[in-house]
């Protein structure tokens, strides 16, 4: 059996890439780690992607400072002692030579790369907050999205010292792809505690 894994991120220090054999895979050169292991059971192919933002410069090998390097990382593992007839890299290489260039440029939700893809993408969580404004007894704003699916609104904060000011409300509304909360409902020792309440013109709900 074999184990592919990714990773972002990855730091890669001066003295790694030293030690790395330097390869071409589409138009992309690509590093593969020295093996350390000496089982032939594994390889590590390295893409360099440059700083992680914001960062601080790290001490290079000599020790003088410069900029910190990460990379996009593959492992390939055999998790079998049983003959192959590919080693870790063969099949390394073959899978970047198919997906390298998103390495390069990540594929967008719009390149309907996958199917099928989860309907949940493409709601707007914060339309499920809308017409809340009457039952939080003013006019609302909406403060943050907290990621592509989670929307939070609060009543707009009102002039010092008016009833609008004393006005205190704040709602989220987050989007997941989970068990049907419907089911509680079919349990007759929690339904009674709970009651489905739709959202988004009837594509979901939540108890």
């Amino acid at each position: 059996m074999w184990q592919l894994s990714t990773a972002s991120g990855v730091l890669l220090d001066s003295k790694a890439a030293q030690e790395s054999t330097t390869e071409t895979i589409g138009d992309t050169t690509v590093l593969r780690a020295r093996d350390t292991t000496g089982n032939d059971r594994s390889c590590r192919y390295l893409s360099e992607a440059g700083p992680p933002p914001n960062a601080a410069p790290a001490p290079t090998n000599d020790g003088t400072a410069g900029a910190p390097r990460t990379a996009l990382e593959l492992v390939v593992r055999r998790n079998s002692s049983d003959a192959q007839p590919k080693k870790p890299c063969d099949i390394a290489r073959e899978y970047l030579t198919q997906v390298i260039k998103y390495w390069v440029k990540p594929a967008l939700r719009t390149d309907n790369l996958t199917a099928p893809r989860f309907a949940i993408g493409d709601v707007n969580p914060c339309d499920s907050l809308a017409g809340i404004a009457e039952s939080m007894g003013g006019p609302i704003e909406a403060i943050t999205l907290g990621g592509p699916h989670k929307c939070t609104v609060r009543l707009v904060p009102g002039p010092d010292n008016t009833e609008q000011a004393r006005k205190v409300g704040l709602v989220s509304a987050s989007l997941a792809v989970k068990t049907d909360p419907r089911t509680v409902l079919d349990n007759p020792q929690t339904s009674k505690d709970y009651m489905f309440l739709p959202v988004v013109s009837g594509s979901g709900g939540s108890v």
